[in-house]
């Protein structure tokens, strides 16, 4: 190998690593900046704002389901988590019928008839939206950037008391999500 590409290669190597490091760095500057930082009672706002149901054209706000226990989940179309968090979910409200399930679809390149057609031949009989950007906005300010981020899975717990619990990233199992709502709503 010639010193010409000797050199080359190293400055390559060089800016590789840095390129890297500053990704990282920011990476983590974010999470730092956005992470959740724990329990919040959801605001009139939020809770009043009109939503609807993608499939049966419905209007609903979160408040008509004063008093329940309600499991809200961000998702796209094309996140593979979220379509296996999905078919947890389903057995999750067959054992507990108590509980109001809404997934929320922020990103707006799925249509309404794509993620009906996706719930009616799945048999996801809960609540499917697209939910104003304000409400998205207020939301992602109250608890955080990764609520909205479907590629995360989120998955928030909203107790009776109208207090908001962030579970962990990713999809997660039937037992966990069982045993947080249990937990999160003592």
């Amino acid at each position: 190998m010639t010193n010409k590409k000797k050199v080359i290669l190293i400055i390559l190597s060089v800016v590789i690593v840095v390129a890297l490091l500053f990704v990282w760095l920011e990476g983590d500057k974010f999470a730092r900046e956005n992470s959740y930082s724990g329990p919040k009672k959801l605001s009139n706002s939020i809770m009043n704002t009109e939503l609807k149901d993608i499939v049966t054209q419905e209007t609903f706000k979160l408040s008509d389901f004063e008093g329940r226990i309600l499991l809200i989940d961000s998702f796209h179309l094309s996140c593979e988590a979220c379509m296996t968090q999905h078919s947890k979910e389903k057995l999750l409200i067959e054992e507990m019928p108590n509980v109001v399930l809404i997934s929320f679809d922020a990103n707006s390149t799925d249509s309404e008839s794509q993620i009906g057609n996706y719930a009616v031949s799945n048999e996801y009989y809960w609540y499917f939206t697209q939910p104003p950007k304000k409400f998205v906005k207020s939301l992602s300010s109250l608890i955080g950037n990764e609520v909205t981020n479907a590629r995360l899975v989120p998955t928030l717990v909203v107790c009776p008391d109208n207090y908001a619990h962030l579970l962990r990233t990713g999809a997660k199992p039937l037992g966990e999500l069982k045993s947080e709502i249990v937990d999160k709503c003592r």
